[in-house]
């Protein structure tokens, strides 16, 4: 009885503070598809920005920072993808910036680095994320 309530504690704690698995996608998760982005009208002036996002432990991470971003005034779609540690983001650019945008993925959890897709800060970012204590 006693490791049952151990157990139902343990699992209590990582639900509560989130995920704590490994740090790089399972080699199958790009099989796996991402689901679709919900129908938005998007005006003509939007603008999309593509990050690459470390320090995600699986698909609830990416959905937390999908749905912080959808929360950002001026962002009409957000995509995050654990599996290829990616976002695209489509927003207004007279009412947000990257710079706000990728601060909003910061701000969803410390070990969450976001920078810009294709950047040189990626690959020092990567490894700086890669060497975090997991949530």
């Amino acid at each position: 009885m006693t490791r049952y309530f151990a157990l139902a504690a343990l699992a209590t704690t990582v639900i509560l503070t989130g995920c704590s698995g490994p740090s790089q996608p399972p080699a199958d998760a790009a099989a796996k598809s991402e689901p679709a982005a919900p129908a938005v009208e998007i005006p003509a002036g939007a603008t999309t920005v593509a990050l690459d996002v470390k320090g995600m432990h699986c698909d609830a991470c990416a959905e937390s920072i999908t749905a912080e971003l959808q929360k950002v005034d001026g962002v009409y779609v957000s995509q995050v993808s654990f599996a290829e540690t990616h976002a695209d983001v489509t927003y207004d650019p007279e009412r947000v910036t990257p710079d706000a945008i990728i601060a909003t993925i910061a701000a969803v959890n410390k070990t969450y680095v976001a920078t810009l897709a294709g950047s040189a800060d990626a690959d020092a970012d990567a490894t700086a994320s890669d060497t975090a204590v997991a949530h």
